[in-house]
């Protein structure tokens, strides 16, 4: 993820990053080693993936922790990462949110880069995309004829 910058200086903890690839941990996405070790999901996956033992080795202690011993962050860390204020990682966007609420506000901020779902074209602001549709509707409209038999057909 592109991840944002933090709003208060004061809150760039290094525990708030995961030792494995430097970024901010998403609290949703971030899980807790036997040894208490806090690392993303997605590192500690790619880890285990390759391990032929039923267990992980903590990078930064060495500790073997059993594969069935990983689990969600704990409560505590959660709401300490998801309070953590910071800018929209999106260019031309100034929200100011929490790293707890930036997934949500990626998926409505206006300056999120997304894809036309009816052509070819990509790197369209997510404000623009209504723009983009409407002006080139006679392309669209077979594509749109068809998501609409297919919508009709899976509600009947």
């Amino acid at each position: 993820m592109n991840y944002p910058k933090l709003v208060n200086k004061h809150d760039d903890n290094p525990n708030y990053y995961c030792s494995i690839c430097k970024d901010i941990f998403d609290p949703d996405k971030t899980v807790q080693l036997e040894c208490l070790h806090l690392f993303c999901e997605s590192c500690i996956d790619k880890i285990n993936s390759i391990s032929i033992y039923p267990s992980v080795v903590c990078p930064l202690c060495s500790k073997k922790c059993r594969s069935s011993k990983i689990k969600d962050v704990n409560r505590f860390a959660y709401n300490l990462i998801s309070d953590v204020k910071v800018y929209c990682p999106n260019g031309e966007c100034d929200t100011i949110t929490t790293i707890g609420n930036l997934n949500t506000h990626l998926t409505k901020c206006d300056y999120n880069i997304t894809s036309c779902p009816y052509c070819e074209q990509k790197d369209i602001l997510r404000k623009d995309l209504k723009k983009h549709i409407v002006s080139n509707l006679d392309d669209h409209l077979m594509c749109m004829i068809d998501d609409i038999k297919r919508l009709k057909k899976n509600l009947f």
